[in-house]
């Protein structure tokens, strides 16, 4: 189970069909976001805060299926997967 945090909420929508979200707490303090196929493969993905101050992870043409997101809060890893269909 992926480790949770209160300072940031789960991401969400998940399952999702081509965009995942982050929010809440100081987004700011999120760095090295990645992106990883089933098979421990990275993949360029398209990260921006949009106008609701959300983190939006953007996966738009990717393949359906199975990935994991990790990223760093501070100290912390954080680890989720992430289904697109």
């Amino acid at each position: 189970r992926p480790e949770e945090t209160a300072a940031i909420n789960p991401v969400y929508p998940n399952p999702s069909t081509q965009n995942f979200y982050l929010e809440g707490g100081d987004l700011d303090k999120v760095s090295n976001i990645r992106i990883f196929t089933s098979k421990g493969d990275e993949i360029a993905v398209t990260t921006f805060r949009d106008y609701q101050n959300r983190l939006l992870i953007g996966m738009s043409g990717k393949q359906k299926g199975l990935y994991y997101l990790r990223y760093q809060l501070e100290n912390q890893v954080i680890l989720a997967k992430l289904v697109l269909l």
